[in-house]
Order: C-alpha cells, then structure tokens, then sequence
C-alpha cells in the first residue's frame, strides 16, 4: 500500500491519493498561494525561470510578491 500524497497519512488502493484527496491537496496550496490564480502565477513564473526566461533574482522577487499578495487583505 502506498500513502496518500495528500499528506493525509492514509493509504491508497494503489494509487496516489485517496479518493478525493487531489482535491484536497489542491485546496491547501490555493490557500497558500491566496488562491488558484495566485498558484497559477508560481508555476508560470517556475516555468520560465527553469526555461532561462526570468532571472533568479526576478524569480526570487516574483514568489515573495506572490505570498505578500496572500497575506494582503482583501
């Protein structure tokens, strides 16, 4: 049996979540990230560092800004 990757310390039939748990995962890092445009914004800015597009201090500023976003009120 393998654990759920959810981090939930259950296991799974096989796979890698318990059902519904890839839900779950999903909704903790929106809510780490201010929501899923904010996580959409991580990947986006990964992508292009990993490609050489965004220099590392750029992409360094670029995740901060995202978190300080997050903890803004709204």
């Amino acid at each position: 049996m393998k654990s759920c990757e959810c981090g939930c310390g259950e296991y799974t039939a096989g796979g890698k979540f318990r059902p519904g748990h890839d839900q779950k995962l999903r909704s903790r890092l929106e809510a780490k990230t201010g929501d899923l445009l904010g996580m959409r914004n991580l990947v986006e800015s990964a992508f292009a560092y990993s490609q050489g597009q965004m220099s590392e201090s750029d992409f360094l500023s670029h995740v901060r800004s995202v978190f300080a976003q997050q903890h803004t009120p709204r």
